[in-house]
């Protein structure tokens, strides 16, 4: 017998592989190249099924991180405002341009070009460490605005510990809510 096959949404586009992605509610949107059929993908999600099913289980651990209510806006604006002051007296990290903090759906913080630094304001809900590694990557964007091997380098000169912090990072899911 054969196991049933999941329900999916089917993304198409010019692109040349096939990709699988399991979103944190436990959706499953394949991307497909134009070209291939309806049989050929299913036959790809049957041969993946395993790697879905693992990646569903990691799902079940992962901790939300909610939109922070409105009169604990301030409160929580003033803690990641005070994190960065005392990081950048810590590491003497450069100026940016301007530094907002707000409430971001899809992303922890963001670098433009123009040197501003967007703070998503639900990190005051994460764990100090935390905190920490998204500010400090952001202003490591200032010097290196991509994520090359040099800014990987210039991290971990103010965290030796990036890479776990990055690890435990993923285990927090922002909610759209």
């Amino acid at each position: 017998m054969t196991a049933l096959m999941p329900s999916y949404e089917l993304v198409r586009s010019r692109r040349r592989s096939l990709a699988l992605i399991v979103r944190a509610d436990n959706t499953l949107e394949v991307r497909s190249p134009l070209s291939l059929t309806r049989k050929q993908i299913e036959q790809f999600i049957r041969e993946k099924r395993d790697w879905i099913d693992k990646k569903r289980q990691e799902n079940e651990s992962l901790i939300p991180v909610c939109q922070i209510a409105a009169d604990q806006a301030s409160r929580a604006d003033r803690l990641i405002r005070e994190r960065i002051v005392f990081l950048t007296w810590r590491h003497l990290l450069p100026a940016p341009g301007k530094i907002i903090i707000r409430d971001l759906v899809s992303r922890w913080g963001s670098c433009s070009r123009k040197g501003t630094i967007s703070i998503n304001r639900r990190c005051a809900s994460l764990p100090e460490a935390l905190l920490d590694y998204v500010i400090l990557h952001e202003f490591s964007h200032l010097s290196q605005l991509n994520h090359a091997p040099q800014f990987w380098q210039l991290l971990n000169r103010y965290l030796p510990d990036a890479a776990n912090r990055r690890r435990q990072l993923r285990r927090y899911h922002l909610i759209a809510v």
